[in-house]
């Protein structure tokens, strides 16, 4: 893999899950989306849900997987940064899910992984 900056990764990896989540029916609603108190990478919509997902990039995986990214104070962040995306979009009685996409890189390939429904979950 080509030396790119942090993120160039993060870029390629949303733009990646874009279109995994585009090829498997999703419809992409906004990307990277930023209000004062966070950002949210991909929303997007399937079967009328709305889907906030996270997108973690890893091109090393003996130090750690791309799950290991989405810590638990990285989940209570983006529950907080959905607050505000739905109050502001009057949008609080619709029917939503948080999503973890994850891409690694490793000897030379590339690999998708889809966790859905994910909740706060506890420290």
């Amino acid at each position: 893999m080509l030396k790119l900056t942090t993120k160039q990764k993060g870029s390629f990896a949303e733009e990646l899950v874009s279109e995994y989540l585009k090829y498997k029916g999703f419809k992409i609603l906004k990307r990277n989306w930023y209000c004062t108190y966070g950002e949210i990478d991909i929303i997007a919509e399937q079967k009328d849900k709305l889907v906030f997902v996270e997108v973690k990039f890893v091109s090393n995986t003996k130090f750690c997987k791309a799950t290991d990214l989405f810590t638990y104070k990285k989940r209570k962040h983006l529950y907080r940064t959905i607050g505000i995306y739905l109050k502001q979009h009057n949008l609080l009685r619709i029917d939503w899910r948080v999503d973890l996409l994850c891409v690694t890189y490793d000897r030379n390939r590339y690999w998708t992984e889809h966790y859905t429904n994910l909740s706060l979950g506890g420290s």
